[in-house]
């Protein structure tokens, strides 16, 4: 049987002892360590991008309605809706019984003050006539005339003819239907129209939008595409029924098929952006409208400072700050609800945003 070597356990006593209060020293170290653990953000200075979002309707910049100049019986309708015509195509016509009959009435009452006329002028030139006389009939002359030159007229646009090339967008009466003059008979749209989206936005908004500030499009028609477009015109009056005001997109030129009426979501980005201090939400600790708390870190001292500060409307998960903050300061965005006035820290993450470097 061998025999132990009493030295070599002896070492062996000596090396369990060192480790045993190695670890106990670290465990006390470790359980004196009272600071809270922290994480921080560099307060920075940011370009504020604030995209509005809205709503609109595709409609078409050269958009108007097609009348018939006179009332009478639609006779009839010779296209439909969403087709293409080509300027000078007949695309409705009138009854013509009673306009031709009016014509011919007229027609006759001009030949007659004609004739009317050329007797008595030779009557006067043989004084068998007064100048009162000679007076009348040359004013019932004039009179008929412009009768006539009315009902001819009249009988001429007794038919609508597409005033170019173009698309039928609304047919809004039928044949054999009544109509008086002037009511609309078509919504037409020039085939060199441009096409708008005409959205809605609030007294907010509109002052912070300007002509040619830069837009994107998308429709639920057309999910995997999106459409570049400028703000093209703005209103000069709120709607009298919502309040809200009308703001006309201009979409650039595309081979997509864009159909009036169409919903679209509409991106707007307004070029009156300002440079502000901003702080994300995460480093709020208490906040009520436009106040807020935070705890801002002091790295010399290791403590934090509780601060109200004055911040502006949440964008993106981000707050601009108005006052109470300096650029540079390190705010806590991490352990904040375990914090008070001058509470002892120990920092262990300085964190940076990647949105601040794109804008918000």
């Amino acid at each position: 049987m061998q025999q132990e070597n009493p030295m070599q356990t002896k070492l062996i006593y000596i090396f369990v002892l060192l480790f045993i209060f190695s670890c106990s020293t670290e465990t006390k170290s470790a359980s004196t360590d009272k600071r809270t653990p922290i994480s921080t953000t560099k307060v920075i200075r940011q370009e504020i991008k604030r995209t509005m979002r809205t709503s609109g309707v595709v409609s078409q910049e050269k958009q108007m309605k097609l009348s018939f100049k006179v009332s009478g019986i639609i006779q009839n309708i010779y296209v439909n809706e969403g087709q293409s015509v080509r300027k000078g195509d007949v695309l409705a016509r009138l009854d013509l019984t009673e306009i031709n009959a009016r014509y011919t009435q007229a027609k006759e009452a001009h030949e007659k003050a004609m004739r009317d006329f050329v007797r008595v002028e030779r009557l006067k030139n043989d004084n068998v006539v007064t100048q009162e006389v000679y007076d009348n009939v040359k004013s019932a002359l004039k009179i008929a005339e412009a009768d006539y030159k009315i009902a001819d007229y009249n009988k001429a646009h007794s038919k609508i003819v597409a005033p170019s090339d173009g698309k039928i967008l609304k047919k809004l009466v039928e044949s054999k239907e009544l109509i008086s003059l002037g009511h609309p008979v078509f919504m037409f749209s020039n085939s060199t129209s441009n096409t708008i989206i005409k959205s809605y936005v609030t007294g907010k908004d509109l002052v912070r939008l300007k002509l040619n500030d830069k837009a994107m499009v998308q429709f639920n028609a057309y999910t995997d595409k999106e459409f570049a477009g400028t703000v093209y015109s703005l209103p000069a009056a709120a709607h009298p029924e919502t309040g809200t005001f009308q703001v006309e997109i201009l979409v650039e030129k595309s081979s997509t098929a864009f159909i009036t009426g169409m919903i679209a979501t509409v991106f707007l980005y307004p070029s009156d952006n300002k440079s502000a201090l901003v702080i994300p939400v995460d480093a709020l600790f208490k906040a009520n409208k436009h106040q807020a708390t935070v705890f801002v870190y002091h790295p010399k001292t290791s403590d934090v400072e509780k601060r109200l500060i004055e911040v502006g409307d949440i964008y993106h998960q981000f707050l601009p700050v108005k006052k109470g903050l300096n650029e540079g300061e390190h705010v806590v965005v991490e352990g904040v609800s375990y914090l008070k006035d001058h509470t002892k820290v120990k920092r262990i993450a300085e964190k940076t945003y990647t949105a601040l470097s794109e804008g918000i």
